[in-house]
């Protein structure tokens, strides 16, 4: 059998081709890399397990507190009255009692102020607030508006005069109250830490 003899390299040599390997490897890697953010870049999908990923660490609020219905802002004339319509449905297999009030009394009125909603019934609460005739332009109102049924929720509402508004303003949102059946991985880190001049009406030592 014919043996093959394979050239030596010298020192110079060899590290030039070490070097030229190592470069072509890192070359071929960071082109994968171009190509994979490229495919993420073009692909919602991916762009949407991204996101996840990024937020799988966030600790959603608990469940027992109230809910958020967003932030509104109404524009009307001076003298005229903003109104906005609160569509609750009781999506539960029992009646529920919903109640509609400002935080504030004085702030408007709600009609009706509560009712009674049968299983799976809806009922639409109007809430209204006037502005005073006399209101300067840009003058804001700033108001709360809660909802309370099987869940706490609530709206921040803030109504502006302008000139060249509408004489009235009417919004209008959706609140499906259900019930939470489900027991959420988050509800372990919460736990009752009060304000600290409550805490310091307690007794330290538990008495």
């Amino acid at each position: 059998m014919t043996s093959v003899k394979l050239p030596k390299l010298d020192t110079a040599s060899f590290d030039a081709l070490t070097k030229a390997s190592l470069s072509a490897a890192e070359s071929y890697f960071a082109s994968l890399g171009e190509f994979a953010r490229l495919f993420m870049s073009m692909n919602p999908a991916m762009q949407a397990m991204q996101d996840v990923k990024r937020s799988c660490c966030d600790i959603p609020p608990a469940c027992w507190l109230p809910r958020s219905l967003g932030e509104v802002r109404s524009f009307v004339c001076a003298g005229a009255t903003a109104s906005f319509r609160i569509r609750v449905t009781n999506c539960q297999p029992r009646s529920s009692s919903i109640e509609v009030a400002f935080a504030e009394a004085t702030a408007g009125k709600v009609e009706p102020a509560s009712a009674t909603l049968g299983p799976m019934e809806r009922k639409s609460f109007n809430a209204s607030v006037a502005v005073p005739a006399n209101a300067d332009k840009g003058h804001e109102i700033e108001t709360l508006l809660w909802v309370r049924g099987c869940n706490a929720y609530y709206l921040r509402w803030i109504v502006e005069v302008r000139e060249n508004a509408s004489q009235s303003c009417c919004h209008e949102i959706e609140v499906e109250d259900c019930s939470d059946y489900v027991h959420h991985w988050y509800d372990h880190f919460y736990c009752d830490r009060p304000c600290s001049h409550q805490k310091s009406t307690r007794n330290p030592l538990g008495g």
